[in-house]
Formats: C-alpha cells, structure tokens, sequence
C-alpha cells in the first residue's frame, strides 16, 4: 500500500512550486509552471498504481491528461498544469477508509489551516453554529507538514501518518450538549449548538498557539454553560439576584490553562441531576458583580474561583434543609402507605365476614325449613320443583354476591390507590415520583398478596358452596 506521507511529501512539492491552489474539505486544487521538481512529482504520482483513484482531474497545457497514455508525453516542452485531488479517495487507497478506521478522516496541507480556511467547517470560529463536529462520532484530521497533535474526545489533530500513541488524562466532567440545553432557554430562528465537550483537547500539546482558536471555541462553549437565555452569541442573560444581559466576544489567549477554573465551575454545576439550582447559585453571584453588556471572556479567575466557593457554601446548605425536608415527607409517605395496608385489611376482613354471614345465613334458614322435613322423614320433599328452584337460586347468589363483593372491593382500592398516587405526586416535593413508586411497591406488596389469597379462597368457597347448591340432588341421592 502506498505511504499518505510519501504522496503528501510530493503533493506539497507541487503547492510550493504553484501559484494557485485551493485546500479545501474534499480537494486540494493546485495549478503551476512546470520544471525539473514538478516533472520529478508527476513521475512519481502518476507511477502510482492508486493514482487515477485519487486524481480527479491533470490538465497538461490546457488538455485534460489522458491516464492510458505515456507520462514521457508533457517530459518535454509542456509549459504548465493543474491538479485536482479528491482527499477522501487518497485517504481511502493509502489505509485511512472512514468505514474501517476509528474516525471520521480528514487531510489539510496546511499546519495553518484552522485559520486561513474560508469555511469554518468544524465550527472553531463560531461554536454555536452545528458543524462537522458532533457527539456521535470521533473527527481526525491529518495535516501535512505538523509537528505537533491533539487529542480530545471527539476531535484528533495529527501529522500525516503519525503514530504517536497519546497517554491518558485525567480532565473533569464535561457534560454533553442535551444536558445543557436542559437549562438553558434558547431563543432563536436557527439551529444552535451548546456543546463544550467537541472542542476539549485534553491531551497532546494541547498549549501549542495552532491550536488557541480550539481552545477559544471551548472557552466559548463553557461560558455560553452558563447563560439562562440565549438569543445569540452578542446576546445572552443571566437571570441572578437581577436580570443581567451579557455576550460572549472575540477573544485570542495563548494560556492553555485559563480555561481550568472554568472548566471546574462548569463540570461541578452539571454534575449530579440539580443542575439548575446550582447554576442559579453562579447566576445570583455573577449578576452582583458584572455590568451590563458584559463580555463574558473577561470573567477573571479569581471571581469564578470566589462564585465557586459562595455557590458550593450555600448549596451545602439547601441539601441540608431539602435532606430534613426530605425525611419529614419521607415519614409522611410512610404513614399513608401504612393507611393503605390498613385499608387493605379492612377488604379483607370485609369479604371473609361475607363468607361467614352468608354460610350462616343460609344455614339457619335450611334448618328451619328443608333440614327439618328431612329429619322427619319427608324426603320426598325434596324432589318438589320448588326446592330445586330454591337451590339453584341459593348457588346464584352464592356466585353474585362473591363477584359483587370482590368487584366493590377492587374499585375501592384502584380509588385509594389514585388518590395515594395523586396525593403523592403533588406534596411531595423532595421525593422523586420515581422514588415513591419503588417504595410503594415494595411496602405494598405483601398486603396486596394477602388482598388476593383471601379473595381466591373466599372465592373458591363460595363456588364449591354453589355447585353443591345447584347439583344437590347428586349428593342427595
């Protein structure tokens, strides 16, 4: 397979003996005059089995370069030429197919591209507009003629075939731009993108100045973090102790780490699920001490470590009061499931004294009057019409009265179980819904399974009552 390097060496030969060329996304265009350099490029590029794979297009004096014929053609007396390289295609034939790497490949020629570039493809200049860069896949980008590389991740920047193996790095929690955008309102016709952790570079030569645009998009991102509106980058509040109307600037640093006190108010604001409050916190302090019309790049590091510090000191406060808010509901939640269990037993307590009344009810008025035929030797009397009747009406009732009981007891407690679900849900604001369910399920268990036992033996009574009841001419006899 053909060395990247080596065809990037002799690309770069061509770009420095033009005097035009175009570096773009997808093709490096470059036109120049020919002599002795050039010819020796053209040789060997076009002596490359790959070569026609990634050369769009060679225009020899004017004339579109024919692959099939002889390269001795333009060897002697050709004036000028240009070139048209498709960079996926080259990335592909020398081992750097997007399909079967790691990344998503790119290839600039330029250790200055990030800044000469007239697309800001990768949103370096304007991180709030959606660009290459995205949370679902890892961008790479080669660049002939670096000599320095970068690591984030989501976005690499290497030399040309680099082999350089980046060793880990401890960097604090970034969160992803869903989360971000959870807290803050963003007010605009376009698509805006919030997401600090594309442009993280946390390992290489990360303080290197090539890369200070990168490192500007990130300062960005993290301040845009945050805002409580954003309408655009020029206009952004902060809604504190007063309503604070802010921007983010230009701004050019060279100090790699300046970022490293924000970054820690960022990662110590989203991490955990009370983003909001803590953010309130920041907001509140920063509304006192900034103007209007602020641009936030100027945020000195000793207010951000001073926010900090406050916002740690009184959220540590608001857990203390929310824990002891917490355990008053958590006792509250307690005592109604313990009014639910004991509903509960009233059911059942309900349905077995039904039994019992039933069973005896009917026993006393059998005594009375079938029973005591029987014993005086009437036997006779129970084959009359009437008696059958009264039977099956006995095994009827025996059925209905079960389901009536068991259909009322069943509507009574999908009653109480709303009203406990929607009782719940509106006082308790410490207790997550989520959390009231798990605990309601596990305290309620075992009085519901109590609930159903009985049911089902009281019902299996009741039904063996009545089909005694309705075939009692089979025992009879």
């Amino acid at each position: 397979m053909s060395s990247l390097k080596a065809i990037c060496d002799d690309l770069a030969l061509l770009l420095k003996n033009s005097h035009n060329s175009q570096d773009n996304l997808e093709t490096l265009f470059v036109e120049g005059y020919f002599n002795e350099e050039c010819f020796s490029v053209f040789k060997r590029l076009l002596s490359l089995s790959i070569s026609e794979s990634f050369i769009e297009s060679l225009f020899i004096d004017n004339e579109k370069y024919d692959f099939e014929h002889d390269d001795e053609e333009f060897d002697k007396g050709s004036v000028d030429w240009s070139i048209n390289i498709n960079k996926a295609k080259l990335l592909e034939k020398t081992g750097y197919d997007s399909k079967f790497t790691a990344f998503e490949e790119y290839l600039f020629f330029s250790d200055d591209f990030l800044d000469v570039a007239e697309r800001d493809f990768f949103g370096f200049r304007n991180p709030f507009e959606p660009s290459l860069l995205s949370e679902d896949k890892v961008i790479r980008i080669q660049v002939h003629g670096l000599d320095v590389s970068i690591s984030g991740e989501y976005l690499r920047i290497t030399p040309v075939d680099d082999t350089n193996v980046f060793k880990k790095s401890t960097h604090l929690y970034i969160p992803n731009q869903d989360k971000i955008k959870s807290t803050i309102k963003l007010i605009s016709n376009s698509a805006i993108q919030i997401a600090p952790a594309l442009f993280a570079i946390t390992k290489g030569d990360v303080g290197d100045s090539k890369f200070a645009i990168i490192r500007n998009a990130y300062k960005s991102s993290l301040l845009a973090s945050l805002a409580t509106s954003f309408y655009s980058q020029g206009d952004i509040s902060l809604d504190g102790l007063k309503h604070l109307s802010v921007n983010i600037g230009s701004w050019r640093s060279e100090d790699p780490l300046e970022c490293k006190n924000l970054e820690e108010l960022i990662s110590w604001i989203y991490t955990g699920d009370d983003c909001e409050t803590k953010k309130q916190l920041i907001a509140d302090r920063l509304a006192l001490e900034l103007p209007q019309k602020f641009n936030l790049q100027g945020l000195n590091d000793s207010l951000i470590i001073e926010s900090l510090e406050q916002a740690k000191s009184k959220y540590k406060f608001l857990l203390a009061e929310r824990n002891e808010d917490y355990r008053k509901e958590l006792k509250e939640l307690y005592s109604d499931l313990r009014d639910f269990s004991t509903k509960l037993n009233e059911l059942c307590d309900s349905i077995s004294k039904g039994l019992v009344t039933d069973v005896l009810s009917l026993s006393f008025i059998f005594s009375l009057t079938v029973f005591s035929r029987i014993t005086l030797g009437k036997r006779e009397f129970m084959t009359d019409s009437s008696i059958e009747l009264i039977f099956k009406g006995v095994a009827v009732y025996l059925l209905v009265s079960f389901v009536m009981r068991f259909w009322n007891a069943n509507q009574s407690l999908i009653n109480s179980e709303r009203i406990f679900t929607d009782w719940s849900s509106k006082l308790h604001n410490h207790i997550s819904k989520e959390e009231i369910k798990q605990i309601s399920e596990k305290q309620l268990l075992p009085p519901k399974q109590h609930f159903l036992t009985v049911y089902v033996v009281v019902g299996a009574i009741h039904f063996i009552l009545a089909v005694c009841s309705f075939f009692y001419r089979t025992w009879l006899y």
